[in-house]
């Protein structure tokens, strides 16, 4: 039954779609131990960072976009607490992080691993995923007073650049880079060298991005 549950899942409208079988933990130390193993750069242990911070958190990539070192703390046990954001129901969780005897499957190993090999200073948890499209808070219509136009004029013209930038041929919006096409262009690099047949269910690489 549980096999069952972990290959197929329903929708709302009660229709059954297939999955890809989820990414078990024999399969998430051969990813991280081959990235570790092969590491070249200070983005490869970020990305080993990445898929093991995946699978014990977080249920979507796109929650783990959010998340900065302020989110990680210590409590009084000496226990570290993550909190972070759930972008599709806007709710606010927090998890306890526990050492794991395998270093390489370890939660808290890969967090050292990211701080330190960080190129430079920055208030995010991993400095080499794609930055989040910030969109305008504010919105151009004919009804909009001028005198509210003169009196922001650094909103109102970053609605004029958004607009210069849609019609000089900007890149549409599914050729962005977003953390889910991240982990999946992470995922068909390694996935096969570091001995993992099957396509693994991993945050972002289903358009859902379900839980691994």
């Amino acid at each position: 039954m549980e096999k069952t549950l972990e290959n197929f899942c329903m929708k709302r409208d009660g229709k059954v779609v297939s999955k890809a079988p989820p990414c078990s933990k024999t399969d998430l130390r051969k990813t991280t131990l081959y990235l570790l193993k092969n590491a070249s750069a200070s983005s490869d242990y970020q990305d080993a960072a990445l898929l093991c911070m995946l699978w014990y958190l977080f249920g979507r990539a796109s929650d783990f976009a959010l998340v900065q070192k302020q989110n990680l703390t210590i409590d009084a046990a000496d226990i570290l607490f993550v909190r972070f954001i759930r972008l599709k129901t806007s709710e606010e969780q927090g998890l306890s992080l526990f050492p794991d005897l395998d270093f390489v499957t370890c939660p808290v190993h890969p967090i050292a691993l990211a701080l330190i090999t960080q190129a430079a200073p920055c208030v995010d948890l991993l400095d080499n995923l794609p930055a989040l499209p910030v969109q305008a808070v504010v919105s151009l219509s004919p009804a909009t007073p001028l005198l509210e136009v003169l009196d922001h004029p650094a909103e109102y013209a970053a609605l004029g650049a958004a607009a210069a930038a849609a019609t000089t041929g900007a890149a549409p919006a599914e050729k962005t880079p977003t953390i889910c096409s991240h982990v999946n262009r992470v995922l068909d690099r390694i996935a096969a060298n570091a001995g993992v047949e099957a396509a693994l269910l991993l945050p972002g690489r289903s358009a859902a991005c379900q839980r691994m």
